[in-house]
């Protein structure tokens, strides 16, 4: 039996519970965001799992480990989320260079 995507309102309400609690529930239902058919769905999945850090990463690491999403998938989210970890260094390296 396959599982029904997730509607845009659902994903709305566990990407608002991620944003607040980081719980891992809300976490694996923004995934299935990813997967989504509906390209503004999918958009607003990898934007709320971006805002998530490092919680999201986590996720992101465990459901690629499990196989619940694919490399393509999860690629762009887990290179967004390095690099909004890396540019406050490099902001603060090009200070000091100055």
């Amino acid at each position: 039996m396959t599982q029904a995507p997730i509607d845009l309102e659902s994903l709305l309400a566990c990407g608002v519970v991620f944003r607040s609690t980081a719980d891992p529930e809300a976490g694996w239902k923004l995934l299935e965001g990813l997967e989504s058919p509906d390209p503004v769905v999918r958009m607003l999945a990898q934007a709320f799992l971006i805002e998530g850090g490092s919680a999201s990463m986590s996720i992101l690491e465990d459901a690629l480990s499990e196989g619940a999403v694919s490399t393509d998938t999860a690629a762009p989210c887990i290179a967004a989320i390095l690099r909004a970890q890396i540019q406050p260094k490099w902001i603060a390296s090009e200070h000091v260079l100055n």
